[in-house]
């Protein structure tokens, strides 16, 4: 018979103290994320991120698909360039297809259910994608499993991989063109993936800002 029951039971571990922490003043929040920001900003290696925007730009104006993943907030980005480069796009000769990967959720979960969650990306690539195309990857850790694979897959199919990281991983290495935002802070390495997503609007748009008019809605 067991004596698992009268066995002495582990202590739990000791916690810290319990007492409350004192919040930081809101101002000075406010003003060091601010200057985290401009900071990671002068430390962008503007030469990676040109060839990255190169990279998305030729696909777009030449008509090829584009394929985005990411995962959680970066996923969250994902459908906000699908959604942003698409309009951007209209008029051109040959419209691009853009698509984030993440976006449909039915397919994402029964795949994940199906195969698992590491696979949701890459199998979406054998119907989705093809010789030439290029895969975008967004992630802050680099090391995501599911876009590892995706990264994995589309060099199978010869698509361009372009990844945009927040510190260089598994990712970086399999990609064609990368870019490292961030440095591996979730906040600011997703505030600047969103940077670029308006870089490449900017850039369609001739270099000129977007802004918006109270009766006429944006200029381009």
């Amino acid at each position: 018979m067991s004596n698992q029951g009268n066995a002495p039971r582990s202590q739990p571990p000791s916690s810290p103290s319990t007492a409350p922490r004192e919040k930081p003043d809101e101002s000075q929040v406010v003003g060091k994320y601010l200057r985290d920001l401009v900071l990671a900003v002068e430390r962008v290696d503007r030469e990676s991120l040109t060839n990255v925007v190169n990279c998305i730009a030729s696909a777009l104006v030449s008509g090829s698909r584009l394929l985005i993943a990411g995962n959680g907030g970066s996923g969250s980005s994902a459908i906000h360039m699908a959604s942003d480069w698409t309009e951007a796009s209209t008029g051109f000769q040959l419209s691009p297809l853009i698509l984030a990967l993440n976006s449909n959720i039915a397919q994402v979960t029964s795949i994940a259910n199906d195969y698992g969650y590491d696979q949701i990306f890459s199998r979406q690539l054998v119907n989705s994608g093809r010789a030439g195309d290029v895969l975008l990857l967004l992630s802050v850790s680099g090391d995501s499993a599911n876009l590892v694979r995706a990264a994995v897959a589309a060099k199978d199919i010869k698509m361009k991989v372009v990844s945009v990281l927040g510190r260089r991983g598994e990712l970086a290495n399999l990609s064609d063109s990368c870019a490292v935002l961030g440095e591996n802070d979730y906040g600011l390495s997703e505030d600047l993936h969103l940077a670029l997503a308006h870089i490449v609007v900017r850039f369609l748009n001739d270099g000129l800002p977007q802004r918006f008019e109270a009766r006429g809605g944006l200029t381009r």
